[in-house]
C-alpha cells in the first residue's frame, strides 16, 4: 500500500516519506539518485540494472576526471572546461567540480556542438498624470540576447548536453557583449570538434588563445 516502508533496490537503504525516485521496475532512494548523472534524463524508464551499470560508470568517470587538466573554460554561469591536451571536457555550474563529478567527456564523442540565440523583448512603460501605468506612444521595448548552446555527444547514458551560454545577457545585436559570446560559440565549436576537413584547413583555433582574445577586447571596449 501507499504507507508500506520501501526498499531502495541499489544500496538496501529503507526509503523515507517522499525520498522514492522511481524506476521501470523498481525504487531508488534520495542518497543514490545524487550520484546519477544530472544530464541523465529517462530515470524513470531505466531498469534496476541499467541505474547499476550507470552507476558503475559514474564511479568510473570520478578516476578519470582525477587525470582531467583543464586548460580553457568557456561560460558564464554553467562553464565548459576543455583539457586540449587529453582531448576531454565537462559542463559544470559546481565552483567545487572535483566533488561534484562532472561527466567527462571524449572529443571523439561530439556529434555537434550548436548555439542558438534568443531574443526576449519586454514593453517599457510609463506612469499618465493619474498615475496609471501606460504605454509609450510609439511603445518603447527592452531587449536581451541569450545564447543556449547543445552539445550533442555519443554517450550510452544521454545524448545532449544543453545549457545558458550567456551569464548578463547582452542588449543590443552587435554590441561587444553580443559579439563576445558569439566568438565564445564559435571557439567553443571549434575546439570540440576540430577545424572542417578542407583541404589545407589551419588546425583547430586554441580556445584559450580565442577566448582570451575575446575577453581582452570587451575589456578594452569598456575600459575605453
Amino acid at each position: 500500500g501507499f504507507f508500506n516502508k520501501k526498499v531502495c533496490d541499489i544500496c538496501g537503504g529503507e526509503i523515507g516519506l517522499l525520498g522514492n525516485r522511481k524506476l521501470a521496475d523498481g525504487n531508488l532512494c534520495k542518497n543514490c539518485a545524487r550520484h546519477l548523472s544530472p544530464w541523465m534524463t529517462d530515470r524513470r524508464e531505466s531498469t534496476v540494472e541499467e541505474i547499476r551499470q550507470h552507476l558503475m560508470y559514474r564511479a568510473q568517470n570520478q578516476r578519470v576526471l582525477a587525470g582531467v587538466r583543464p586548460n580553457a573554460v568557456a561560460g558564464a554561469d554553467m562553464k565548459v572546461y576543455i583539457d586540449q591536451n587529453a582531448g576531454k571536457f565537462f559542463v559544470t555550474n559546481q565552483t567545487n567540480w572535483r566533488d561534484a563529478n562532472p561527466d567527462v567527456i571524449d572529443f571523439s564523442q561530439v556529434i555537434d556542438v550548436q548555439t542558438e540565440v534568443t531574443e526576449h523583448r519586454t514593453e517599457e512603460y510609463h506612469r499618465d498624470r493619474e498615475g496609471r501605468q501606460v504605454s509609450f506612444n510609439p511603445p518603447r521595448y527592452r531587449y536581451s540576447y541569450e545564447f543556449d548552446t547543445t552539445i550533442m555527444v555519443d554517450s550510452p547514458w544521454f545524448n545532449r548536453i544543453r545549457f545558458e551560454l550567456t551569464g548578463d545577457r547582452p542588449d543590443r545585436v552587435g554590441s561587444d557583449e553580443y559579439r563576445y559570446y558569439e566568438q565564445q560559440a564559435n571557439a567553443l565549436r571549434a575546439a570540440l570538434m576540430g577545424a572542417p576537413k578542407v583541404q589545407s584547413a589551419p588546425q583547430a583555433p586554441n580556445l584559450a588563445d580565442a577566448l582570451a582574445r575575446a575577453i581582452n577586447q570587451v575589456a578594452g571596449a569598456a575600459m575605453g
